[in-house]
C-alpha cells in the first residue's frame, strides 16, 4: 500500500509540474498584457516605421510614425498609404496623448486620431531598446481578441525578417499577436519613388521658370 501511495504522489507531483509549466507559457492577449512601465518618453521621440503587423493589414502600408512632445502632451503623427495603385500617395493623421492620463491608465495609450481613416484604439508598449525597435500591441475592443494586433516599429524604414528575430523572442512566447514570421508591412521604395520623381520634375520646372524670368529682365 505504501508503494502505491508513493507512486501516486510522484505522478501527482509530475502532473502539477506539467500544468504549472503550461500555465507559465500561456500567451496573453493585448488587453491582458501589462504595458511597459517607466517608459522614457523623450528617448522614444522622432521617426519610426511600422515594419511588421499581425494580423496583416494589406490595405495599409508605408506607415511612418513621428513622435513629438510638448510638456505633458505626446503628439503621434501617423503617415500611411491605403491605395495599392499608388503607395506614395499618403495621408497623415494626428493624435494627442496625455502622458499623465496614460500613466493613470496603467500605461495604456488611448489613440484618438483627428480623422476616421484610423480607428480609435488602445495601445500598449511592450518592449523597446529605444534605438532600434519597439514592440507594441493594440485593440479596439478589450473584450474581443479579434480586434487586437501586434506590431513592430523600427528606426529604419526597411528591416529584414532576420534582423527582427532577436527582437521577437520574448513577445512570441508571451503574446498572442506575435509570431516568429510576422507579416511584413510594405516599406520599399514604392513608398516614395513616385514622390521623388514628382519632386525632381517640380524642381526642373522652377529652374526653367527662373531662367525665363531672368531672360525677360
Amino acid at each position: 500500500m505504501a508503494r502505491i501511495i508513493h507512486t501516486t504522489t510522484i505522478l501527482g507531483a509530475a502532473l502539477c509540474l506539467a500544468l504549472s509549466i503550461n500555465m507559465g507559457n500561456a500567451q496573453m492577449t493585448c488587453s491582458e498584457a501589462e504595458a511597459l512601465a517607466d517608459v522614457n518618453a523623450t528617448a522614444l521621440l522622432g521617426q519610426w516605421y511600422e515594419v511588421a503587423r499581425n494580423p496583416a493589414k494589406p490595405e495599409v502600408n508605408c506607415v511612418a510614425v513621428d513622435l513629438s512632445l510638448d510638456n505633458d502632451t505626446l503628439t503621434v503623427s501617423t503617415t500611411f498609404a491605403n491605395n495599392p495603385n499608388a503607395w506614395n500617395t499618403n495621408q497623415t493623421a494626428h493624435a494627442n496623448v496625455s502622458l499623465t492620463e496614460t500613466v493613470a491608465n496603467n500605461n495604456t495609450v488611448q489613440l484618438i486620431y483627428n480623422t476616421n481613416a484610423l480607428p480609435q484604439s488602445m495601445l500598449k508598449l511592450l518592449e523597446t531598446d529605444y534605438k532600434n525597435y519597439v514592440l507594441a500591441c493594440g485593440y479596439t475592443n478589450a473584450s474581443d481578441p479579434a480586434t487586437s494586433y501586434g506590431m513592430v516599429l523600427a528606426r529604419s524604414r526597411m528591416v529584414s525578417n532576420d534582423t527582427m528575430q532577436p527582437w521577437l523572442v520574448n513577445a512570441v512566447q508571451n503574446y498572442t499577436n506575435f509570431v516568429k514570421d510576422m507579416p511584413m508591412v510594405v516599406q520599399s521604395d514604392v513608398c516614395y519613388k513616385n514622390g521623388a520623381t514628382s519632386l525632381a520634375a517640380t524642381s526642373a520646372m522652377l529652374t526653367l521658370l527662373f531662367s525665363l524670368l531672368k531672360m525677360l529682365n
